[in-house]
C-alpha cells in the first residue's frame, strides 16, 4: 500500500475523531449551559426525574420486606375498591339528577 495513502486515510480519521470530539464538547456546553438557565434547569431536572422514576421506585422496593410489599398491595387494593364503590355513587347520583332534570323539564313543557 502506497505510503501517501495511508498517511490520507490516517488524516481522515483524526479528523474524523475531531468532528465527533467537537459534537461531543458542543452536546456538553450546550448542556451546561441550560443548567444554568432556570426554566432550562428546571425542565431538565424534572425530565430526568420522569425518566428515571421507575427504575428508582423499582430500587426502592427491591430493598422492602415481603410483608411490607404485601400490606401496601393490600392498601392499594382496598383504595382502588373504595374509588371504584365512589364512582359507582356518583354515577347513580349523577343519573338520579338527569331523570329529576327530564322530568322537570317535561313539567316545565308541560305546564
Amino acid at each position: 500500500m502506497d505510503p501517501k495513502r495511508k498517511l490520507m486515510i490516517k488524516a481522515f480519521d483524526h479528523f474524523a475523531m475531531a468532528i465527533k470530539m467537537r459534537k461531543i464538547l458542543r452536546y456538553w456546553l450546550n448542556f451546561s449551559n441550560n443548567r444554568v438557565q432556570h426554566v432550562k434547569a428546571d425542565m431538565q431536572e424534572a425530565f430526568r426525574k420522569w425518566a428515571l422514576g421507575d427504575s428508582s421506585q423499582a430500587i426502592a422496593l427491591d430493598r422492602k420486606p415481603l410483608a411490607y410489599l404485601q400490606m401496601k398491595n393490600m392498601r392499594q387494593s382496598q383504595l382502588l375498591m373504595n374509588i371504584a364503590e365512589q364512582e359507582m355513587y356518583n354515577d347513580a347520583v349523577i343519573k338520579h339528577l338527569s331523570t329529576q332534570r327530564d322530568e322537570l323539564l317535561a313539567h316545565y313543557i308541560r305546564g
